[in-house]
């Protein structure tokens, strides 16, 4: 028997874990093949698939990929009507009714790597659906058996483009907390793998050419002890190898914090769940939090530049626009690393999905479901949300404007999601696709309408040099005499190699320039802060 194992993902650099984990389990005398592909191209994969000629095609379904999973099942079945499909992962297991009408032939309802080659050889097992009126058990794996076969991380087909690619690792299924917008909370036993399987995963890592890992533990601190020991470990591992990890902040011990500000800051990427600052909210969600403590942790974590991805969800129950706006100002003046803004989505199986009609909430009927109002936020307040998240992506998450925003919102009276849905809107508005020239004019648009234009024109013009690795056309009208560029080159002792110095305003409030000096082939070599006589400045901000 011949398996075609399927997966649609959202680009290149991600991977399948559960595919992997079905290529592992595999009885020698079946025979199977990955396919991977894209989620813009499902019909990239159709050829590949049909001349591998498989008695069976599983594809796992995911809430990103079902659109595209749908299409590629339909052009299968329309070139090899008899050719069975089937179907698994969360998508399936709790909103089949696309797939079924789509033609598929079975699901594979949760945890089903110790089923899914018995039931394909005709055995009758659990956790299989053959018919859409049917009952069926959601499995839950022993992940002690699991760990009796070989590991799913360094497969040979995987070798040659290890280094290319994120590897998706688990420590352990399942997630403590009832959060009811999650899926992860349809599974509140924690199962662990265990630390000898661990110490063999880390000895594989140690000699592969993994450069990121991504940790797929919803919570990594759920036991201090455990989440320190893999920490250490993954600092052990090569230094080119960089990890991400989930953590609940008002949790965190304080051994692991001081893990992750002394030796952790260039090693870790954290994601922390915020979702809201609004306690009445986040208690409706049953999300409670220490929020004093969490806001604390994320504050220290910026103060000592840590990669910290934080998380904030509009349209949760009880939070109406003017809430939201506070929950964006309270956590945008931590100045963490990037700020997720995300619109709350009705995920099949989730608490809210149950109560949409209680909570007065309408969605989008197609993936990703997300919601269109509430009883608190009305369409237009989403719109305003949207852009506000486009805006955040675009200028704070990618770190181009970051630094020059922070000293914007240093404003208390500033409303920094106003702020930021005007430039939101204007950046939705340029023609795609547009320059880089664009998107800082249309940034300096919005931002002029909130602050003073001098001062927002010197915070773009720093911005987009400081982004700049080749001296591009100038942003605003520039010149300045070649005397007095030639007079700041012998007082910078600079040499031939420098063909190029640009002068704008400093945007520390004090007198002077800061220069940006590129070399002969027009590459940013340094950037100096000069005082208001020409000479190079130590204080201020570069």
């Amino acid at each position: 028997m011949k398996t075609a194992l399927v997966s649609l993902n959202v680009s290149y650099i991600h991977k399948n874990l559960a595919l992997r984990w079905l290529m592992v389990t595999k009885p020698h005398h079946h025979e199977a093949m990955i396919f991977e592909g894209i989620c813009k191209t499902p019909l990239s994969l159709l050829d590949d698939i049909l001349l591998y000629e498989p008695d069976v095609v599983a594809i796992s379904i995911y809430i990103f990929n079902i659109d595209a999973s749908i299409r590629l099942i339909k052009a299968i079945k329309e070139k090899r009507p008899t050719l069975k499909i089937v179907a698994g992962g969360p998508e399936a297991t709790y909103h089949p009714e696309p797939l079924w009408e789509c033609g598929i032939d079975g699901i594979f309802k949760g945890e089903t790597e110790l089923v899914f080659w018995d039931q394909l050889e005709g055995k009758t097992t659990q956790g299989y659906q053959s018919d859409p009126h049917e009952k069926t058990e959601i499995l839950k794996v022993d992940l002690k058996r699991l760990e009796e076969y070989p590991s799913p991380y360094f497969l040979p087909e995987d070798q040659k483009d290890m280094g290319q690619r994120y590897l998706y690792v688990e420590t352990s299924r399942g997630c403590p907390y009832g959060c009811t917008y999650c899926m992860a909370s349809l599974d509140r036993q924690v199962r662990l793998f265990s630390e000898s399987y661990l110490e063999d995963f880390f000895k594989q890592l140690q000699n592969s050419k993994v450069k990121q890992v991504k940790f797929l533990d919803r919570t990594f601190n759920i036991s201090k002890t455990r989440a320190l020991k893999i920490a250490h470990q993954c600092l052990a591992m090569p230094e080119v190898m960089s990890f991400h990890v989930e953590l609940v902040g008002d949790t965190l011990d304080e051994e692991l914090i001081q893990f992750f500000v002394t030796q952790g800051q260039d090693r870790f990427r954290m994601e922390i769940g915020v979702q809201s600052l609004n306690p009445k909210t986040l208690k409706a969600v049953s999300r409670v939090s220490n929020l004093p403590k969490l806001l604390n942790l994320i504050d220290l974590f910026s103060s000592h530049h840590l990669k910290q991805h934080v998380d904030l969800i509009a349209g949760l129950p009880f939070e109406d626009l003017t809430s939201f706006k506070q929950s964006f100002q309270g956590l945008i003046k931590l100045k963490p690393h990037e700020i997720q803004v995300g619109i709350l989505k009705l995920l099949y199986g989730s608490e809210l999905k149950e109560k949409a009609q209680e909570y007065g909430y309408t969605a989008s009927k197609y993936a990703s479901y997300q919601i269109t109002q509430s009883h608190w936020m009305s369409y237009k307040d989403i719109r305003e949300v949207e852009a506000v998240a486009l805006a955040t992506e675009k200028t704070y998450n990618t770190q181009k404007l970051n630094q020059e925003l922070d000293l914007v919102f240093q404003d208390e009276q500033l409303i920094a999601f106003d702020v930021m849905r005007t430039i939101g809107t204007l950046i939705k508005d340029l023609s795609h696709p547009y320059t880089n020239q664009a998107l800082y004019h249309a940034v300096y648009q919005g931002l002029s309408q909130h602050i003073d234009p001098v001062r927002a024109r010197k915070l773009i013009n720093h911005a987009y040099y400081k982004n700049s690795t080749l001296c591009p056309p100038a942003l605003f009208p520039y010149s300045f005499d070649k005397m007095r560029i030639n007079k700041i080159k012998e007082n910078l002792n600079l040499g031939h190699e420098v063909k190029h110095l640009i002068l704008i305003d400093r945007i520390d409030g004090l007198q002077g320039h800061t220069c940006f000096i590129y070399g002969s082939k027009g590459t940013l070599k340094s950037v100096v802060l000069l005082d208001e006589s020409d000479h190079a400045d130590q204080k201020g901000l570069s």
